[in-house]
């Protein structure tokens, strides 16, 4: 779908191509909650659970790609920060509304007509925003009076291939997703034995979920700013990294010395604690900080392959990511001799790489950057 919608948006004027993806996905949601209602067997439930990432996915790469082209590199360094704010503003509320609504005897799958109703007013506004401003990718169609035609673009293929920039870009991107699948895996895996009772579980869960991203939002209002500000986009991509790689670090080492598993009772506690704190930075930075860096290092690149390297990413690279990210661990998890802790060790080797694609990356930036200085951009 991600790689569909890549090739899409290159071939429609993005006004249009934007409300048709939302218009897409309301009629997805639509369709898998009428097939809950008519027919809830096994097939559909398993179907719903696996359209839960592509639906949103889909949704998130025309709201990005909205604001991309709505704001310049100057404003986006002010703005993306606030403007994602609307995201986590979101999943904290439906992390606390659907249980309360679970508890007043609300039908589980009606919460998908929540969505489809949710997403239509999104197309509603993606409609107003279409008809008040012009996005930058449909200026030159506006003054030639026709579509850029596609053939005159360079393929997002061509740009990997040719472009070093670019290529150390998708490199982060997929470190950063195995990374995250890496975390989650070792966070839910504690958490499951911490919380053997299905329901302890699930309550813990949504606690822990709505508070991490409370703290998500924390951090993308009051830090990011200030940090991008004063000491810039290096720092933002770094912290990150360099903070999971202390609190991994000190999870091996705590697990190594006072045990990992339940039956050593105080080092598994101390173990566990480290490994939420880690999966609570790893999901709140990325959400806060290095997800609004990544649009402002996306405003360098040349605007007529930008949208398209944009999609690219946050679609396809990430979406191949996590497939590897699942082969990865499920390879381990096959294997009788990898233990938790031995998921830890692999997850630290992927940070370091990471920490210095992270450099190379912001040494490319900077190079871009004097490069469009040069040439009066």
């Amino acid at each position: 779908l991600t790689a569909l919608y890549t090739g899409l948006q290159t071939r429609m004027k993005f006004r249009n191509f934007a409300i048709f993806n939302l218009a897409l996905v309301t009629a997805l949601s639509l369709l898998l909650w009428i097939a809950l209602l008519i027919s809830p067997g096994k097939l559909i439930v398993f179907l719903v659970f696996i359209m839960l990432g592509p639906l949103n996915i889909l949704a998130a790469l025309g709201f990005w790609g909205t604001a991309g082209r709505l704001f310049s590199l100057r404003q986006g360094k002010r703005l993306f920060g606030l403007v994602d704010a609307g995201l986590v503003v979101g999943i904290i509320i439906s992390c606390y509304t659907i249980p309360v609504l679970l508890a007043f005897s609300f039908e589980s799958h009606n919460i998908l007509l929540i969505s489809a109703i949710s997403v239509l007013v999104a197309a509603i506004l993606q409609i107003m925003i279409g008809s008040r401003f012009t996005f930058s990718g449909d200026k030159d169609e506006q003054k030639q009076g026709k579509p850029v035609k596609s053939e005159k673009k360079k393929s997002v293929l061509a740009s990997f291939r040719e472009d070093r920039y670019i290529r150390i870009m998708g490199l982060f991107v997929a470190l950063s997703v195995l990374t995250a699948f890496f975390v989650q895996y070792s966070f839910m895996a504690v958490t499951r034995a911490q919380y053997p009772a299905e329901e302890d579980m699930a309550r813990f869960l949504g606690i822990f979920t709505g508070s991490m991203m409370i703290f998500t939002l924390l951090v993308k209002l009051l830090v990011f700013s200030y940090l991008i500000r004063n000491y810039g986009l290096k720092v933002c991509l770094a912290v990150s990294p360099i903070l999971l790689a202390l609190f991994v670090v000190v999870a091996i080492l705590v697990g190594m010395s006072m045990g990992y598993t339940p039956e050593a009772s105080g080092g598994f506690l101390i173990f566990f604690l480290l490994l939420a704190l880690g999966r609570l930075f790893s999901k709140s930075l990325k959400d806060s900080i290095e997800s609004p860096s990544f649009k402002v290092i996306y405003q360098t690149i040349d605007e007529k392959i930008r949208y398209e390297i944009q999609s690219g990413m946050d679609g396809t690279v990430n979406e191949i990511a996590a497939l590897s990210s699942g082969l990865i661990l499920a390879g381990m998890g096959v294997l009788s001799f990898i233990k938790l802790i031995h998921f830890s060790w692999v997850l630290l080797a992927f940070i370091i790489i990471w920490i210095f694609v992270a450099v190379k990356l912001y040494t490319e930036y900077r190079k871009s950057i004097h490069r469009a200085l040069e040439s009066g951009k």
